[in-house]
């Protein structure tokens, strides 16, 4: 003799089902997460964040030099020659001021320039 199932269980943080009468959960996609059990969908990383995994129950914040200005994002991007950030979870990159430069991209600062030497406008 079998017997039948007698409850149902919600899906793990992490994972979800958005429809009645299921018999799997689904993990959330990259650039989303959740972090409660028996949820129906995964929310966004907001900006200044990101996720590269499925099945994820928290995002990541983007590293010093990075930004994201977008929700849903799975990477990062390094901030543009000329600014940087100096603090994680940043969604905007900062110019480099008068008198600092900075060639590489990613970085966090900007560097004076030496004697004898201006900022190009």
């Amino acid at each position: 003799s079998s017997l039948g199932r007698n409850s149902c269980e919600p899906c793990p943080a992490g994972e979800y089902t958005d429809l009645a009468g299921q018999n799997a959960c689904v993990l959330c996609g990259l650039g989303t997460f959740n972090n409660e059990t028996g949820v129906s969908t995964c929310q966004d990383c907001r900006t200044g964040t990101f996720e590269y995994n499925f099945g994820a129950t928290a995002c990541e914040l983007c590293g010093i030099g990075e930004v994201n200005t977008l929700a849903g994002q799975s990477s990062c991007d390094p901030c543009a020659a000329g600014s940087y950030t100096a603090s994680n979870g940043t969604i905007v990159c900062t110019e480099c001021a008068v008198g600092s430069a900075q060639a590489a991209t990613g970085r966090s600062a900007c560097e004076a320039c030496a004697e004898g030497f201006v900022t190009n406008f």
